[in-house]
């Protein structure tokens, strides 16, 4: 996989943050019980779209 397809990987994750329907908060919660995205990338996409305190909330409640 190329930094592209990462970078563009994390955006779609950062979408879902955003737009938090059910289906998305369930991926996200396989996404992070599998360890399958690149940490450094999704925070600073996070940060960067001020999704910092959805991030979070996500995170404590998988």
């Amino acid at each position: 996989m190329t930094a592209g397809q990462v970078k563009e990987e994390m955006s779609i994750l950062a979408i879902m943050i955003d737009t938090n329907r059910p289906k998305d908060r369930e991926r996200i919660g396989k996404l992070i019980h599998e360890g399958t995205f690149d940490q450094k990338i999704l925070e600073s996409i996070v940060d960067r779209y001020g999704l910092r305190q959805r991030w979070e909330k996500l995170i404590e409640s998988t």
